[in-house]
């Protein structure tokens, strides 16, 4: 039962996060989906967004914060 337990919470904790992926600026949201799901580091992104280094930070930073801020409130 934990097994079936965690997967249920894990689960909806990945569901909240695709929901506030959704309402995320386009920029950001891309970003932090390749950040979190490409496992891409920065610099790949910056290269391939044609964006600054600083500015994948920024975007990277933020984003993960109101992911979880979102998930957080949810809970």
């Amino acid at each position: 039962t934990n097994d079936t337990e965690s997967r249920i919470i894990s689960d909806d904790l990945a569901a909240l996060e695709q929901r506030k992926l959704s309402v995320l600026p386009t920029q950001r949201s891309k970003i932090y989906t390749m950040s979190r799901f490409e496992d891409k580091s920065i610099a790949d992104i910056s290269s391939e967004l044609n964006l600054s280094h600083r500015t994948v930070e920024n975007h990277l930073r933020i984003g993960r914060h109101e992911v979880r801020e979102y998930i957080r409130q949810c809970i």
